[in-house]
């Protein structure tokens, strides 16, 4: 499969895309025909509860997955079909050209290797660089993503290092080979706040400066709307609702989307003043409701959303934003 590179308006895009799982009690389908596409320079933020499907859709990019994923549709990377491409072409595809930041970086690393070592095998490896060559580059790649003194540091253990400079390691090596496209999964979880907003600046600015695409999985409203371009609500497998960051946020549609915001604590808000709660558990996706997956837990539901599922459409506003609804609230 050609691979080559070319000047397309999107890094990837992602239609019709559904991903089902060859379980021991049968098949369990955990994205349902889900649309999608990053640009050069910009954020996409998927977020929703935890067992929405956020990372299986971003993962079937990567080619991550596990073998019982039986993934149809289409994935497109740079103009090119990636979806049924070889292993071979797959690795060469997420070792130059896609950058992966996972959730918690003490279990991604190595710990029986220095990180410096473990960053310049990486330009040993795909660049052919010498093991002194190599080593410079990563020392340079933590200067980079601004670890303090990371001389000292490319000579520590993981262990040695605190969350957020293990997550600034994760970050070097995930940005090492210049990608085009950087998922990061869930990458501020672990932190504590003022740690959380130094690793987003971070993303930022790389995004910034090596106008590259960045794909963010998160349930934390706060970090999506401090980093996001546009954003997709998931719920059991599907994206319900779907347009720019200040659309999302400031006019959402979708009843989950609403119920989502309005769990957020307020600034000003009184003590005496309670949290929005939204009733019941996000469903396991084995045995997701039929018609609107949502309507168990909507104050809206009517009856059709029991046994419909609706379809994605414009809001009268914007018809790059898009909700999916049975009775949507007047002026949707």
């Amino acid at each position: 499969m050609n691979l080559a590179e070319q000047k397309v308006d999107t890094v990837v895009s992602i239609k019709n895309l559904d991903v089902v799982f060859n379980t021991a009690s049968g098949p369990l389908q955990a994205i349902h025909t889900t649309n999608w596409s990053v640009a050069p320079g910009e954020t996409f933020v998927i977020l929703g509860e935890s067992g929405a499907g956020k990372s299986v859709s971003v993962h079937a990019v990567s080619g991550l997955l596990p073998s019982t994923a039986r993934i149809t549709g289409s994935i497109e990377f740079e103009g090119n079909e990636i979806l049924g491409a070889d292993q071979e072409s797959l690795r060469k595809l997420r070792a130059e050209k896609i950058g992966v930041i996972f959730q918690d970086p003490l279990t991604s690393l190595d710990p029986c290797f220095k990180v410096g070592a473990q960053i310049a095998e990486i330009f040993q490896v795909h660049r052919g660089m010498s093991k002194d060559e190599a080593w410079n580059q990563a020392v340079s790649l933590l200067d980079s993503v601004q670890i303090p003194d990371p001389e000292r540091r490319a000579n520590q253990f993981p262990h040695q290092l605190s969350g957020g400079q293990r997550q600034r390691v994760m970050i070097a090596m995930a940005i090492a080979l210049e990608p085009k496209l950087l998922i990061a999964d869930e990458p501020t979880t672990a932190l504590d706040a003022s740690v959380q907003v130094a690793v987003l600046e971070l993303i930022q600015r790389l995004r910034d400066q090596r106008d590259m695409a960045v794909v963010l999985i998160t349930h934390n409203i706060g970090v999506a709307a401090a980093i996001a371009d546009r954003i997709a609500i998931m719920y059991a497998g599907r994206i319900v609702e779907t347009g720019t960051a200040q659309e999302v946020l400031r006019s959402p549609k979708h009843p989950y989307t609403q119920a989502l915001l309005s769990s957020m604590p307020r600034i000003g808000a009184s003590k005496a003043e309670l949290l929005t709660t939204i009733s019941g558990t996000p469903p396991s996706l084995a045995t997701i409701p039929s018609g609107c997956a949502f309507h168990p837990r909507c104050t809206r539901a009517i009856e059709k959303c029991k046994t419909d599922v609706p379809r994605l459409e414009p809001t009268k506003q914007s018809v790059n934003h898009i909700f999916s609804c049975h009775n949507p609230a007047e002026g949707a």
